[in-house]
């Protein structure tokens, strides 16, 4: 029998009545996704995705790497199946983990038996396998507790298969994904993380990202938008909106008499790059990332309908403080600047007018963040978060009423990934009526 690989499926076998929809997804996801390795066959059976080469021409490296990256799978294993006998099961553990074997200085056997018809109890296959490891492999020695290697068995329906630890999957739910994703590159730093981040998730050539300049945008921005990615090597392109938000602008003019521009314009450009980014989510099938973070989304720095349009948020339950962090540990783990230095400690701004950063309308982002982390997640009421922050009680109480003024914003935010402490949404609600 050939080497194969095993998906274990994770939140898809808790939706009841849903889950046939969810596996039937999944299992697309997951063709699609192999297909480019070689020619596989993938079927399902107890909760398990099995992935099998046709032929001697498939890279199974390759497609292992691809099921990593499934939504809805939250482990992946190499494994080889063999026949259900203990002793071509101890045979093939010996030749398929040799390397493994002789590489750890201890190890242990884990043994599931889904087959409640083979003879042998988990325990009773464990301890004549690990015996029979040992044995061969002397150097290895029997750890239960802290062992350097796992050895697993699965005595299933079909087969009984060897295998050693697993790697991590992408974990979460498979629907709506698609594995196609559409973002916002502006070449600040929260678009370079979620990008980031979305090709760790879905690859690179799955990952499309648009840069959508106006008369504000800085050279900088588009420079380093451009160099970030090159280094993912995802699809860029780019697409000036000033002739559209220009268009706008000399529609509205007439009824603006008069008035001087002020953040009806600004929200204007991004609503524009909103429509646009869903345009391309339409004609593609791509989900749109939001790049909002935790801090705009706690204040409501963000405009409706644009910065905020998408489908899926990735960070935004990630304090701004968080993010610069998030983006070096990225470098760090990549070897390089993954992320350009330059995008990192630039001030962070979101161009919607001549010379803006976020501090005209915010305070530095340390301080806001501390006010945020101790209102929401501890609970701390404003004179003890004055006290202990020694920042001054005006500036706090402004910070919890934009807190309270903003959860009609974040009732209509798109979903993400709860990561801290206390989540908007889930662990947060406040009237949107209420009276501050």
């Amino acid at each position: 029998m050939h080497e194969m690989i095993l998906c274990k499926l994770g939140e898809v076998v808790l939706k009841g009545l849903n889950r046939r929809s969810f596996e039937d997804k999944l299992m697309s996801n997951v063709n699609r996704r192999v297909s480019k390795c070689g020619n596989f066959r993938v079927y399902s059976k107890q909760s398990t995705i099995y992935v099998e080469p046709k032929d001697d021409e498939c890279d199974i490296e390759a497609a292992f790497e691809s099921c990593k990256k499934v939504f809805g799978i939250i482990a992946v294993s190499k494994a080889l199946p063999c026949e259900k006998d203990i002793q071509k099961i101890i045979a093939a553990a010996k030749e398929y983990l040799a390397c493994d074997m002789r590489a750890a200085k201890s190890f242990k056997v884990e043994s599931k038996r889904a087959d409640k018809t083979f003879p042998l109890t988990s325990i009773q296959i464990s301890q004549q396998v690990g015996g029979a490891l040992h044995q061969a492999f002397p150097t290895c020695e029997v750890n239960v507790h802290d062992p350097e290697l796992v050895v697993h068995i699965e005595i299933r329906d079909d087969a009984a298969y060897v295998h050693g630890p697993a790697e991590e999957g992408a974990g979460g739910l498979p629907i709506g994904m698609g594995g196609r994703a559409v973002s916002l590159l502006s070449g600040g730093i929260d678009s370079a993380v979620v990008a980031a981040v979305a090709v760790k998730a879905l690859g690179a050539e799955h990952v499309h990202a648009v840069m959508m300049p106006t008369r504000f945008t800085a050279d900088l921005s588009v420079t380093e938008a451009r160099k970030l990615a090159s280094n993912l090597g995802i699809h860029y392109v780019v697409r000036p909106i000033e002739p559209l938000f220009a268009a706008f602008v000399s529609e509205l003019s007439a009824d603006f008499k008069d008035r001087k521009p002020d953040v009806t314009e600004e929200n204007l450009q991004a609503r524009i790059r909103g429509v646009l980014l869903m345009a391309y989510s339409n004609k593609f099938g791509q989900l749109v990332l939001t790049t909002g973070n935790k801090s705009e989304t706690a204040v409501g720095y963000s405009t409706l309908y644009g910065d905020t349009a998408g489908a899926f948020a990735p960070i935004k339950d990630v304090f701004k403080t968080r993010v610069w962090t998030l983006a070096r540990e990225i470098n760090r783990e990549a070897g390089f600047e993954l992320i350009p230095e330059t995008i990192i400690t630039r001030a962070p701004s979101a161009e919607l007018r001549e010379g803006q950063t976020d501090q005209d309308s915010l305070p530095d982002y340390a301080e806001l963040d501390a006010i945020l982390a101790r209102y929401t997640e501890k609970r701390e009421d404003e004179k003890t978060i004055a006290r202990e922050t020694g920042l001054p009680e005006s500036l706090v109480h402004r910070i919890v009423t934009l807190i309270h003024k903003n959860e009609y914003k974040r009732r209509q935010s798109p979903p993400g990934p709860k990561v801290s402490a206390l989540a908007f949404g889930r662990d947060w609600r406040f009237p949107i009526t209420a009276k501050i």
